[in-house]
């Protein structure tokens, strides 16, 4: 089933030329750019519909970051649904490395610590940096989450620092929450 192309009054010269290519067969990384850009839920509507109807997971998986990139927290929950729906049928390993960073960032967001760690490792796409970042962050007290380690959580914070040359900080949190440098 086509798709008749957008007007072109409606886009500007660059993105309508991008809707026109990426409507006469270009993939689901245009419409995702073209989406992104526009902060479209249109967009991801398409690419969720052709992702479903043909079982394209590339597809769905577009319109999960066009969905997240709407921003909202009702689109933030939508687009984890439907990451997890895809890891569910395909495997976290479908995702190309941005969809992998954006599942870790949305399951951090929502909370779903216990979830994030079991999938993390299967995120082999994410940088290995950002990964101990994500696990760091896991375990800071002021978030107040699940696996939260204040005594762990200073000892990993301080790691890169002292990696690099720097003095190796003591941080512990206040009364308060707040954390100091002692």
């Amino acid at each position: 089933q086509r798709v008749a192309p957008p007007d072109p009054g409606t886009l500007d010269p660059v993105l309508g030329d991008l809707a026109r290519a990426a409507l006469a067969g270009a993939g689901p990384a245009t419409l995702t750019a073209i989406g992104l850009r526009l902060r479209s839920p249109d967009v991801a509507a398409v690419l969720d519909e052709v992702g479903k109807t043909r079982g394209r997971p590339r597809w769905r998986a577009g319109a999960a970051m066009v969905t997240a990139g709407l921003g909202g927290p009702e689109d933030r929950a939508r687009a984890l649904a439907l990451l997890r729906d895809l890891c569910d049928t395909h495997g976290p390993e479908v995702l190309d490395d941005r969809q992998q960073l954006v599942l870790a960032q949305l399951l951090f967001l929502a909370r779903a610590d216990r979830e994030l760690t079991e999938v993390l490792p299967r995120l082999s796409r994410i940088d290995p940096a950002d990964a101990a970042l994500l696990r760091t962050d896991l375990l800071n007290p002021a978030r107040a989450g699940d696996l939260a380690d204040p005594d762990a959580w200073a000892e990993r914070f301080a790691d890169p620092w002292e990696g690099s040359g720097l003095l190796r900080p003591r941080v512990q949190p206040a009364a308060d929450g707040h954390l100091f440098d002692t």
